[in-house]
């Protein structure tokens, strides 16, 4: 069976008032504006927008024209015919956007090597793609660039910090056995606790195993923490211990979440 050839008909202007928007669509990120203005900026994304034929409303592409209206570049469309708005809604709902995974195994067959040993991590210390970029990184929680950097393919591991993940990735898979399941709330955290200056593995693996089960009561990060203190203390007589208590809780409100997550401890 012969493919039939459809021709359609792809336009360019420099006149974005021409277009309305769907009444009721989404408003405008500015912040996915911005993302698409930097991917715009490293290679042209000639992806026309699609517009209803009857009333040049937008049924698909808002987001694309205001970048390149903010650029002055212009912008491709399409005309198609809708019955009525409410196919905005239809089109949306019918879209699954790519996951940390998809990216992953995208970038990692093209040939990207980073995104390779992000892969090997998950598998290895059994966590999903976006915790063994997070240990990569040496990050506690993502980040708009993170994820945008990891997206469009420019993941980069930082110096050493391949070795740093296995180490940590080694430790979690101690402390799972205490966790019943492995929540973003607790890798972060736990990231967070082995930054710490005053953090000893060995102290907190011998604790773990008189302590570990309480774990199973943490729900957020604010919780994991918490209860990483308190297991870490418990048996710290004050100054009868060559190990220091720990007050993790405070050291992350004092750091700031901002600095916990761009910074590194080393």
């Amino acid at each position: 069976m012969r493919n039939k050839e459809i021709k359609s008909v792809v336009f360019e202007t420099r006149d974005y008032n021409q277009f309305k928007k769907v009444k009721g669509n989404r408003e405008i990120n500015p912040s996915h504006v911005n993302r698409l203005k930097r991917a715009i900026a490293e290679k042209k994304l000639d992806v026309p927008i699609l517009v209803n034929k009857s009333d040049n409303a937008i049924m698909d592409g808002q987001h694309r024209l205001e970048a390149y209206r903010e650029l002055g570049l212009p912008i491709k469309f399409m005309y198609a015919n809708f019955n009525d708005h409410l196919d905005v809604a239809r089109l949306n709902a019918h879209q699954k956007k790519w996951s940390f995974d998809d990216y992953c195994d995208f970038h990692a067959k093209r040939g990207k090597q980073d995104y390779g040993i992000a892969r090997h991590i998950a598998d290895k210390y059994e966590v999903n793609i976006e915790a063994a970029v997070l240990m990569l990184l040496n990050k506690a929680s993502r980040y708009t660039t993170m994820t945008e950097d990891f997206q469009v393919g420019n993941f980069k591991i930082p110096a050493g910090h391949i070795e740093k993940a296995h180490a940590l990735g080694a430790r979690m898979l101690t402390a799972r056995q205490y966790v019943p399941q492995y929540k973003r709330a607790f890798i972060g955290a736990f990231i967070m606790l082995n930054r710490h200056p005053d953090f000893n593995w060995d102290r907190f693996k011998s604790a773990l195993k008189a302590n570990g089960l309480k774990l199973a009561g943490a729900t957020n990060r604010e919780s994991y923490l918490q209860w990483f203190e308190h297991i870490y203390n418990s048996g710290l007589a004050k100054g009868r211990t060559k190990y220091k208590k720990l007050k993790l809780v405070q050291w992350v409100k004092d750091r700031g979440y901002n600095d916990i997550d761009h910074e590194f401890e080393e």
